[in-house]
């Protein structure tokens, strides 16, 4: 009987390899302050661009405006010239991210002084991308 003989090539990392890396280096490495500078720069990879990281985003807007309308604007500019930018401009919506922008100042105004992190703690159904439609 002749042993098999298994033969392990080593791949190159393809392009979707490389992505995931990118994707794993955004959203582990950065703050959320850097996250939102590297957003506003389209800096950041489409496939790695996820709902907690527009929360992340939708939090350094609120701190650093002086309204939430001011936010909302600034989030929904910011959202608009990434879309273009990867080719999904049809992807945005004004009313979707006026409601994640309000749902975010609501949590904000329980525990001004919270991170993101410790808002999705606190409140676990901003996770949850369905809960604009009432699930």
């Amino acid at each position: 009987m002749r042993a098999a003989i298994a033969h392990h090539h080593e791949k190159q990392p393809g392009p979707a390899q490389i992505d995931r890396y990118r994707i794993v280096r955004y959203r582990n490495n950065m703050t959320d302050v850097e996250l939102t500078r590297a957003l506003e720069r389209c800096e950041i990879p489409n496939e790695g661009f996820h709902h907690v990281d527009h929360l992340r985003i939708a939090l350094v807007y609120l701190n650093e405006s002086p309204s939430v309308d001011a936010a909302v604007g600034r989030m929904a500019a910011t959202l608009r010239r990434f879309a273009a930018a990867v080719g999904k401009a049809e992807k945005y919506s004004q009313p979707v991210t006026e409601f994640w922008m309000y749902q975010m100042a609501a949590a904000r105004a329980l525990m001004p002084s919270a991170d993101c992190q410790d808002l999705v703690r606190a409140y676990p159904r901003l996770l949850d991308k369905n809960l604009i439609d009432g699930r």
